[in-house]
């Protein structure tokens, strides 16, 4: 019975993520903020885009949850894309889980990509991570990705995850 449950728990999520609507945000300034980096560190947004930044270079967040199917699909691709484009920072922001679940999930997923940890999610509700149901309920939408310029616009916003996403992405990072 047990294993039912986590099994509906699951599927029940990944609907979630690939199902609910989102609110489009291309083309609106991407809200500054501030992050735990997992490992040690701090994040700072204003380091990588807005009036203060002098630099082209673009960033990539990705929301995600170490529970959710399509992160777990997304991730090695980002991965790897962040091999390639090396001009365009990466990091992906962690939706409310503590450190020891994700040094558990990074045991079984080989990744790079720096990690922000969104604890409290309030950074996921900044970017319209966060969906509420017309009954208040909420749930996260993910994976949720956001391609920002140096000047602080969002230029890609995506949610969910199929291998087809690819290609617009690549589109937006060159």
């Amino acid at each position: 019975m047990k294993k039912i449950l986590i099994v509906l728990f699951i599927l029940g999520a990944y609907i979630i993520a690939e199902s609910q609507p989102s609110i489009d945000l291309t083309h609106q300034q991407a809200p500054t903020f501030y992050l735990p980096v997992y490992g040690g560190g701090n994040f700072f947004a204003s380091e990588f885009y807005g009036e203060k930044v002098k630099n082209e270079h673009k960033i990539v967040f990705s929301f995600f949850a170490s529970w959710c199917v399509a992160c777990n699909d997304e991730i090695p691709i980002l991965d790897s894309l962040s091999s390639k484009y090396k001009d365009v920072n990466f990091y992906l922001i962690n939706f409310k889980e503590n450190n020891e679940v994700i040094t558990k999930w990074l045991e079984k997923i080989d990744v790079k990509i720096p990690i922000l940890t969104d604890s409290y999610g309030l950074i996921s509700k900044q970017f319209n991570v966060l969906n509420t149901d017309k009954d208040g309920n909420k749930s996260a939408i993910l994976p949720s990705l956001f391609i920002i310029n140096a000047s602080g616009e969002i230029i890609y916003h995506h949610t969910g995850f199929n291998k087809e996403d690819v290609i617009q992405i690549v589109e937006k990072l060159k």
